[in-house]
């Protein structure tokens, strides 16, 4: 309270102290910004230079009662360069409904503008993201189509003869792909001397043969491709896997590199196709483990091909072009052969979910006929870990 016969009678001092004066008074000067609904907490205050004006005060009292009174020349608001002045304050307003309103003087004080309301809101959290039980959802889901449970497999480890050599890990990890590699990596700058650390020059070499293309011809690039898939040098890492799976901190890197190199990337993917729902972002995320990014664009590419080359962003129908995305997802898979073939699966639960109208990915209960009606409920409350 004490601040509060300020707050009310700062600009009545000025009219009574200084306006009885006969003098030319500058006119009111007419405030720009802040007004109306705001985000940013430290707007930069903004009025229309006020012609002969050498120096202003600003007043502004926010929800919270804080009051700003400043004073400051015509040059140093930027008033002499251009037709506008301004000022910016460090001190951060609070949430809620404000005003502000400017002063000129001229030989002598002219009159209050009138008062600028502004309401500072939080900015709204990004259109697109899981909550904590979408992810939860989410990460189920995609766990049941790589390891067969909706427990988050950290200890998964096997040759499933797909051509990628061994598959490990919450997300099927490859030895021929690199991303096991990075995993591994990340995990000995931590522990040094984990078993797992030995793989790593072996792995390099596999990754080097999958994608260095350079100067090969296609059959070389092919013939590289399939060699990438060997686990001739491999032999002991399926075992070690599982071993080091009982640590938290290799199950925590495990966490970051699918959240750094799947979620992350298919996130500001469908952020930029304007993507809303949460259907759509899973789609595009387990098509990131599955296919990886490349193979995710050539996806997105031919969905909005059959959306008249038009993204939701640019004015398609998220739905539409979601059920186009499965459909040339499907066609993908089938055409790969055995195994992949066999993931078409997943594609039909995706259709489900579109069907069913659970585009939020609210709780919902999973029949996988192609697995003998096989049941599980999204999302199981279970804490994560290897059995």
């Amino acid at each position: 309270m004490k601040n509060n016969i300020l707050k009310i009678i700062v600009p009545v001092l000025f009219s009574t102290l200084f306006l009885s004066t006969a003098y030319a008074k500058p006119k009111p000067p007419i405030p720009i910004t802040p007004k109306g609904s705001i985000t940013q907490q430290t707007p930069t205050y903004k009025w229309k230079a006020v012609s002969g004006a050498t120096y202003y005060y600003l007043w502004s009292l926010d929800s919270s009662e804080n009051l700003l009174f400043k004073g400051f020349s015509a040059s140093k608001a930027g008033c002499e360069e251009s037709k506008e002045c301004s000022y910016k304050h460090s001190k951060k307003l609070s949430y809620g409904e404000g005003r502000w309103h400017v002063i000129a003087w001229n030989k002598g004080w002219g009159s209050w503008s009138l008062a600028s309301h502004y309401n500072v809101k939080k900015k709204p959290k990004d259109a697109l993201g899981f909550n904590k039980e979408q992810h939860l959802i989410a990460d189920q889901f995609i766990s049941i189509f790589e390891n067969g449970t909706t427990e988050i497999k950290y200890d998964y480890a096997k040759d499933i003869d797909d051509g990628r050599g061994i598959t490990a890990g919450r997300a099927g990890f490859t030895s021929a792909t690199g991303d096991m590699l990075i995993v591994i990596e990340k995990y000995t700058e931590l522990m040094p001397d984990n078993s797992l650390a030995q793989y790593q020059d072996e792995l390099r070499k596999l990754k080097k043969l999958r994608y260095d293309s350079d100067g090969k011809t296609d059959d070389e690039r092919e013939k590289d491709r399939i060699a990438s898939g060997s686990t001739e040098n491999l032999g002991g890492l399926i075992e070690e896997w599982k071993d080091n799976a009982h640590s938290q901190d290799f199950r925590d890197i495990q966490d970051q590199v699918v959240s750094n190199l799947y979620y992350k990337p298919a996130l500001k993917k469908a952020k930029a196709l304007g993507l809303k729902l949460p259907l759509s972002l899973l789609s595009l995320y387990d098509s990131n483990i599955m296919h990886g990014e490349s193979g995710l664009d050539d996806l997105i590419k031919e969905a909005t091909k059959m959306t008249d080359n038009l993204t939701p962003k640019e004015g398609a129908d998220e739905i539409t072009w979601l059920v186009h995305f499965n459909h040339n997802r499907r066609d993908v898979l089938i055409e790969a052969g055995s195994p992949w073939d066999e993931a078409v699966e997943r594609i039909t639960e995706f259709e489900d979910l579109i069907e069913e109208e659970n585009t939020q990915l609210a709780p919902f209960e999973m029949i996988i006929e192609a697995y003998g009606d096989e049941k599980h409920i999204l999302p199981t409350l279970k804490k994560a870990g290897s059995e």
